[in-house]
């Protein structure tokens, strides 16, 4: 952002920022208090630019929440159809993907990933599941940690939701009954203990 034109050092926006998130860690929201805080020539270049600089840092060793793949592997022998849906800058998700050897799991039966220039959203990967995988709406269960997104995407689908209170999006609150889950949950492992009748 500094290279872009925010008049502040590196350290000062790291703060303003580090700050930000802590109330929202949305990145609209985080950009916006450092348009608010430092002179900016030309905010909307800068935000465009700091977030490819975001979503394209580099992919080192990742490791899955605990009980993931049992919880992956468990569905998809009860007959249960597992999709990843991932968003970011594509290139990076698939490494991300890769990193955590998910592109070779046979318990995932395909990863889709949406991108920041919203050519394809995570609404509309819920679409086409929903399309061709599943015509039933209450056969389909959405799993996420963000109310604003894949809750609210699942819930406007008739969907079934389940919100994973866990990790940067912990401290948000849903903004209305849209994002209103069906159940919340604290861990990936409390996806088998839910009320649903899972496969065939």
């Amino acid at each position: 952002m500094v290279e872009a034109g925010v008049a502040a050092t590196v350290d000062q926006v790291f703060k303003v920022r580090m700050s930000a998130f802590k109330k929202d860690p949305h990145l609209h929201y985080i950009d916006s208090q450092v348009f608010r805080r430092f002179k900016v020539s030309n905010p909307q270049q800068v935000e465009m630019l700091a977030r490819a600089a975001y979503f394209s840092t580099p992919v080192g060793k990742l490791t899955l929440f605990p009980s993931s793949l049992h919880v992956l592997r468990t569905l998809a022998a009860r007959g249960v159809r597992n999709f990843i849906v991932s968003f970011g800058d594509p290139e990076t998700q698939h490494a991300k993907v890769m990193a955590l050897g998910l592109h070779e799991e046979k318990s995932v039966k395909k990863v889709f990933y949406a991108d920041t220039g919203n050519l394809m959203t995570k609404d509309a990967i819920f679409m086409v599941i929903h399309q061709h995988e599943e015509k039933d709406p209450q056969r389909i269960l959405v799993v996420g940690d963000r109310a604003s997104s894949e809750i609210k995407a699942g819930n406007a689908l008739g969907f079934h939701t389940a919100r994973l209170r866990h990790g940067e999006f912990l401290a948000l609150d849903p903004a209305g009954p849209e994002e209103e889950p069906d159940h919340n949950i604290h861990s990936i492992g409390d996806v088998l203990r839910l009320p649903y009748r899972f496969g065939k």
